[in-house]
Parts: structure tokens; sequence; C-alpha cells
């Protein structure tokens, strides 16, 4: 039996060859070769996805990466839409797809050692060296010289492609050079291969690349003091020099044994056809030493007019770019070409946040290095391996300063490898990756990992079945079959609102769902209805042009899909828990959406479980349950504390077990504490164009039904333990706390016909929205109590006092979990229900929240 590991190298190497041999496509049509990489993908998922593969704990890139793609992308669909361009809207979706390809080459790097990637990067570069080679002793068609230029290459391997392989992997060899002196001779073959690569394509950019990794090696070396390693890579560097010149010598000796003669012969030049034909005398003139004559010997003067004009037209593009292509301008001789900076060009082309996109890739490939220049961080010989693939990032990412933007996945499969190699021993652990030995994790099997489970019930199949059900279809009724042949600022700015909506649905209500059980049904026509109105909104007021026909068609199919997504998927979604039967674990019983199976044993018997529950804490806790959980980990089953999934079902924190160290974790994010006060400034101003007129009504029916003012004036606690004076319309007689507050219960007496009427529909808080103004309240959160109450519930409940970490709320969790709290052990849920509130504080939670207040206004749930 073969084992895993080789195929894991086998996969990535096939796919590293995919983008070495970039111009693959103009063989087998630009459809073929995503349909290549579409089957790569779909191998690659067959073999790692099932719980038994190798790989990291995190295999999945960090937030530098996939957020840097994230706003790149993003960027390119708003200029996309901004500017009515189908192609940008195109290379959007290629990078999207380039993105998510990376993202299973990360999960490979994931399961392999050292070793094994670098012996994959030598099979690379001998296989680019071959294919140069063999194309140039092929008869016609394959070899392409770029006259006196300088620049050699296949159909399958362009020139401006191949030297790529030779630069950025360059650094890599330089590490295993002194990591493992013992592999001289493959280390000296394939660094002769990469110098022979860039030398033979002429390009400046890779010489400058190769002269500063060997730079920064040396660097490196110095800094580390490990001259005993200096010694040990002698060997390879003299094996690389006569290897080098046996390869230029060979590659000069084919070109003129297959193609000499056409120099003398022009007729049977004109026989021998191809790209070569044209410029076989060119070929003769370069064939010994293209790159000193050619092209390092002459400046660039055109590229210096670029880049001016790259700077020009960035300026006018802002903030959202003009568009894919907007940098293109013709040098002189009747060719376009783009602005030869990267950046500046997606500056032009993207906008800003195309341009952020850019630079977070830049901050993704020092980070590595920082950890490496901290001794310690990484291990001893893992630092040179780590240096040289965050130092081959970095040069790609400066090589975009002589280079244009390229949304092939010739330019970002290395860029990507690369980042893997060096962010990856930092995530698995010092030394983690070192052997280049894989092996089983685990013996068991968690539920929905194998790979056509992951492929159907996964995020990507979703988003793209479900985008061709809300945004094709659609389309396909509204404009015909083939309406992507005239895509018109109307089609376009429609397609785009329909799909851009259709994330953010998926988005939010994955999101919605993490909190209290998972439960999201309830939450599906509003969540879709408020991001079409948004959508619909946006283009309104915009006044672009949109199919509101197709908007209409794709709002309804959205709620079809998720209907029957949230139906169909439903026995998919039910979890299935595994219980060691310890402890409070009997708190945990099975529901509507979740079942659940006492263990009987140590072992999982063979049935694959979503997640195990245990009472970490249970005394009688023995070492063979201990191995039994520490096994489920390794398995990437997760094992949740009980109390940690009580949290989860019910929605609540439970004081009684909290310790000084558990309310220090509680503190909520500061960022999103200042977001949230903005959108509280930025809410109220929306809504009070429609509370005003409603203000004014409650207040005249309060002083029509009973004596006394319209507003009653309280001191409240508020943020931090402070007193504020809140406003409310009056629901109750006047004098009616003359004895002393008291909670409102069942059937009170002191409340007006008008007042039970407003406290029913919420009507009576909306004087608050000037506290909300005035920074006493939010918008959302714990409701403020009297000082009376918060003395007397401070000394009964513990950790009372803390609920006044945040503004206290119009609305709030236990609002709308709860409804009201009549009395001391009402307000300990309360307080438990707050306590979730502050521990789970994000914009996801206070979005259910204004979701559940909306249905609790409709229905009067919950009011006294």
């Amino acid at each position: 039996m073969v084992h895993r590991g080789f195929f894991i190298s086998s996969l990535l190497t096939l796919g590293l060859l995919l983008a070495a041999l970039g111009s693959l496509r103009d063989l087998v049509t630009p459809l073929g070769y995503w349909g290549g990489w579409l089957a790569w993908a779909v191998a690659t998922m067959a073999v790692t996805w099932p719980v038994h593969a190798p790989g990291a704990a995190r295999p999945m890139p960090p937030a530098w990466v996939w957020g840097s793609f994230a706003v790149l992308v993003l960027g390119m669909l708003l200029s996309a839409w901004g500017n009515h361009s189908a192609e940008t809207l195109y290379q959007g979706i290629k990078i999207t797809v380039i993105g998510l390809c990376c993202c299973i080459a990360w999960r490979l790097a994931a399961g392999l050692g050292w070793g094994a990637r670098v012996s994959i990067l030598r099979g690379i570069v001998a296989a680019v060296v071959l294919v140069f080679l063999a194309s140039k002793a092929a008869p016609s068609g394959y070899y392409i010289a770029l006259g006196a230029a300088g620049r050699e290459g296949s159909f399958l391997a362009w020139p401006g492609v191949i030297w790529k392989a030779g630069a950025f992997l360059m650094p890599l060899f330089l590490a295993d050079m002194l990591v493992r002196p013992r592999y001289w001779i493959a280390n000296g073959l394939a660094a002769a291969g990469c110098i022979f690569l860039v030398l033979i394509d002429g390009s400046r950019t890779g010489v400058l690349v190769l002269g500063l990794m060997i730079l920064a090696c040396g660097l490196l070396l110095a800094w580390r003091r490990d001259w005993a390693a200096l010694s040990g890579a002698r060997p390879a560097w003299l094996l690389c020099i006569p290897a080098l010149f046996v390869l230029l010598l060979l590659s000069t000796g084919i070109g003129y044994l297959s193609h000499g003669a056409a120099v003398l012969h022009p007729a049977e030049r004109s026989r021998a056809g191809g790209v070569f034909g044209d410029h076989a005398e060119a070929l003769m003139e370069t064939a010994v030493d293209p790159i000193a004559t050619s092209r390092l010997g002459s400046g660039d003067p055109q590229r210096v007019r670029l880049l001016e004009y790259g700077i020009d037209r960035a300026a006018d593009c802002l903030p959202l770019g003009c568009g894919f292509g907007s940098t293109a301008m013709d040098p002189g001789y009747g060719i376009p070409m783009h602005v030869h900076n990267a950046y500046l060009g997606v500056l032009a082309d993207f906008g800003v946040l195309g341009l952020a996109g850019m630079l977070g890739f830049i901050v993704a490939a020092v980070l590595p290095i920082r950890r490496v220049l901290a001794r310690g961080a990484v291990g001893s010989w893992d630092a040179y391996f780590v240096a040289a693939s965050a130092g081959a990032a970095l040069a790609y990412l400066a090589s975009l300063m002589l280079h244009t933007f390229s949304s092939e996945m010739s330019e970002w499969a290395y860029l990507i490898v690369m980042l893997a190699f060096a962010w990856l021993p930092t995530m698995q652990g010092a030394g983690a990756a070192g052997s280049g030995a894989t092996g089983q994790l685990g013996c068991y099997e968690r539920r929905h990992s194998r790979w056509y489970e992951y492929v159907l019930l996964g995020g990507p199949f979703q988003i793209v079945a479900g985008l061709l059900a809300v945004a094709v279809l659609p389309a396909f009724l509204g404009w015909g079959g083939a309406f992507w042949r005239q895509m018109d600022p109307a089609r376009i700015n429609t397609l785009l609102a329909v799909g851009l909506s259709f994330l953010l649905i998926t988005l939010t209500l994955r999101r919605l769902g993490q909190f209290s059980g998972g439960v999201f049904i309830a939450h599906i026509a509003p969540v879709v209805t408020a991001v079409f109105l948004v959508a619909f909104a946006v283009l309104f007021f915009s006044r672009g042009a949109y199919s509101r026909p197709v908007l209409l068609m794709a709002y309804a199919a959205t709620l079809v899909w998720c209907y029957g997504a949230c139906f169909v998927g439903g026995k998919y979604r039910r979890r299935k828990l595994a219980v060691v039967p310890l402890g409070e674990t009997w708190s945990i019983q099975p529901r509507r959406n979740m079942e659940v199976r006492r263990l009987a044993a140590p072992d999982l018997a063979g049935v694959r479980y979503d997640a195990v529950v245990a009472d970490l804490e249970a005394k009688g806790l023995a070492p063979d349950w201990e191995r039994f959980l520490a096994q489920c980990i390794l398995s990437h089953i997760p094992v949740f504390h009980v109390r940690q999934m009580r949290e989860n079902l019910t929605g609540r924190v439970e004081i009684e077990h909290l310790s000084e160290n558990d309310v220090g974790a509680l503190l909520p994010s500061p960022l999103y504490s200042v977001c949230k006060r903005l959108i509280d400034i930025a809410g109220v101003l929306v809504v009070v164009p429609v509370a005003v007129p409603l203000m004014l009504l409650t207040a005249l029916a309060v002083r029509l039904d009973s004596p006394g003012p319209a507003l009653f004036v309280q001191s409240r606690v508020g943020l931090g333990g402070r007193d504020f004076r809140i406003f409310k319309f009056r629901s109750m007689t006047v004098g009616a706390e003359s004895n002393g507050a008291r909670l409102a219960c069942e059937d009170d007496g002191r409340i007006t016909r008008v007042g039970r009427f407003i406290r029913n529909t919420r009507l009576d808080e909306l004087p608050q929205l000037w506290n909300v103004l005035k920074g006493d309240m939010s918008l959302i959160g714990p409701r403020p109590e009297q000082r009376e109450f918060v003395d007397r519930f401070d000394a009964e409940i513990p950790f009372y006092i803390y609920r006044h970490v945040v503004r206290p709320g119009i609305t709030g969790w236990a609002q709308v979990m709860q409804g009201y709290a009549g009395d001391a052990d009402a307000t300990r849920v309360k307080i438990q229900h707050d306590f979730y509130y502050i521990k789970h504080f994000s914009l996801w939670l206070d979005i259910l929240i204004v979701f559940k207040t909306v249905r609790i206004v409709l229905t009067g749930w919950g009011a006294r």
C-alpha cells in the first residue's frame, strides 16, 4: 500500500507544475486549463480532507493571508461595480478561484516535512529545465525566442514565467545546503538549474532576486554564527558551477543542432514554421550570452514612461479605481502595455482597497522573518527554512515593483506556497514539520469529515451552487440564455448586487447560527429581506442602472434557496454529541436539533460524532478517559467542557462557577466598543424621522389617558457604575413608587391603560434615543437598573456589578431571551444572559438581538 504522504507530495508537485508551466492554457484552451485546476482540487480534497490525513492543527492560512485576499477581491468587485466593467469582475472571480486553490495547496504543505517540501521543489526545477530543453529540441512550434531581447521559453513555460521557478525556489535550496549538507549533489544540481532558468530567460529582475537572496542567506548565517554549516555547504556550490556551465553549453548546442541550419537556408527556415522560424537568426546572435549583451547591458526607458503614466493615472482613479486595464498605454510601438509597477497598477485599477490587499501580503511575508530574528521563536534549523521561504515571498512582492499585476496562477502559486512554508512551523509548533515524516494523528473519525461531505456540505460548494440558483438562474430567465455576451451597466450592477447580497446573507446566517444552539430558521426571512432592501437602496440612491425584475426574482430565489437548504440540510446540521458519563454531564439532554449519546467506555466504537462533551473538572476522570479525550483531539474531534456546552445551548454564562480569571477574560473588545458607539449614533439619526411622530402621538395619548407628565425621569446605573437620568414615557400612575421602588409584576395595578399598550409595543422606551445620543446608553446592551436594585442584587448575586462593563441598552440579549425579570431568581438568570452578551460582544450578536427585538415588538412577548 502506498503511503498517504506520497499522494500528498505528488498532488503538491502537480499543482506547482501547473503553475510553473503557466502557458499550458495556450495548448488546452483556458477552459481546459482551469478544468485541470478543478480536477487537481477535487483530487486533493479526496486525499487530504479525511481526518486521518496528516496535517497541522490549523492547516489554513492566517488572517493576514486570507484577509489580504478578501480585501483585494472586495476592491476588484467594487471597482467592477463602480466602472460597470465585466472584465474587472472576471479578474476578481479569477483571483477568488486562485485563493481557494492556494488554500488547498496550504493544506497540502501542512502535511509534509521540510525534506519532502524541498524534494518537491527540486522536481519542479528539474521539470521546467527539461521542458525548456525539450522544446528547444523540438522541430518547430514549441520553442520561443523573443528576438534580440534574449528571452527564451516554450509554449509550456512562456518567457517571463520560467525565471520565477528559478529565482523564488532557489532560497529553499540554499537553506537545505546549510541544514542538510549530505544532500549536496541534489542541492548543487537544483541550484544550477535555478541559475540556468534565470539566465536563459534573460530576466534582470531574476538576477537581482538571486543576488539579494544569496546576500540575505549570508547575513542570516553571520548573525546566527553557524560557520560549520557554511563549510558543509561548500561541496554543493562547487558542484553548482560546472553543472551550470554544462546546462548553458547543452542549451546552446541543442539550439544550434536543432535549428541552426535555418539561418543558412531561408527556405528551410520558412518550412519550419512556428514562432522559432521568425527568430532563428536572433537566437544565434544571443544564444551564448543572452543576458549580458542585451538585457542587463541596456536601459529601459519605456518602463520609466510607464511608471510616470501610472502615477498620474492612479491619482485620477481614486478611490475605487478605473477598472482592470485602466493603466494600459501604448509605449510607442502599437502594443498596449500595463504600468510596470503592480502596486500603482492595482491602485489605479482597483482603488485603495486593492492596494491595501497587496500591502497586506507584504506584512504576511515580514511577520515570519520577525519570528526568525527573535531567537528561540522557531527551531534552530527551521529558522533557515522559514527565513528562506519568507524571503522568497517577500522577493516576489518586491519584484512586483518592476512588473505588472497579474491574475494568473503562475504568479500567485509561488507566493502562497512560500508563505505556507514560512508560517506553518510557527502554527504547528517549532520543529513540528522538521522530520519530514507523516503519520496518523488519531484513531477516530469526525462526522462529516470525508472528502465528499466536505465538498457537498462545505461553504465553497454551497456558495457556488447558491450563486447559480439565485443569480445565474434569474438572469437566465430575465435576459435570456446568452445574457453574458452583452454585459451592459444594468446587468453588471444587478449581478454584483445579487452576488454580494447572497454572500452577505450566507455569512450572516452562519454567524447568527453560532449563538444559542444554532437555530436560525426564524432569521432567514428578516436577514434576506434586510440585505436585499439595503442592496436596492444603494442602487436606487446611487442612480445606478439595474434590472428590477431580475432583482426581485433573485430575492425570491434566495428565500427559496435558504429555506430549502434549512429543511434539506436539517438532518446533517443536527449535531451528534458523545457524552462522557462523569461529573455534571447529565445536564446535557437531547434536543430537537441535537442528538446525545452517553458513552459506556472510553471508545467511540466506530461511530462518527460532531463533538465530545466531558466534565473536565470531574474527580472521577480516570487516566483511560483522559487518553481517550486526547485521542479525540488528535483526531480533530472537538472536546467541549460541559459548562461551555451548556453556555452554547442556553445562551447564558453560569456566574456561580465564575472565578476571577474567568471574569478577566470577559472583557469586551475595545475596538468594537468604539465601532458600536458610532453605530449607535448613526442608528439614532436614521430612526429619528420615524420615531419623532410616534413619540408625539405617544406623549399625547399618555397625557389624555391619565393626569401627570408624559415623560418619566428616573436615576439609573450605567457604564462603570455611574448614575444617569433615563427618560421614558410614563406608563404608570403618578406616585406609583411613592412607597419605594419595586419591580413590576403580572397585572400590576399601577400600570395605566395606555401604559400597558406602550409597554407591550416598547413605545415607552423611545425617549431613550436621547440617552443614546448623549452616550449614557447604547441601542443594545444590558438594561439599566435603579441604584436601590443594583445595591441589593450586588449583595445577593456574585459578580453582578460586572454587567456595568458595557453601556446599558434600550434592548438586550436578556430581554429577547427571557423577558422581564420580576424577582431575584429571575434576575439571576437575567444576569447570566447579560454575561453571555458581554462574553460574545460582537456585531453578529447585536444583529441577532435586533431581529429578535422586532419579533418581540410585533408580538408583545415578555412585557409587564
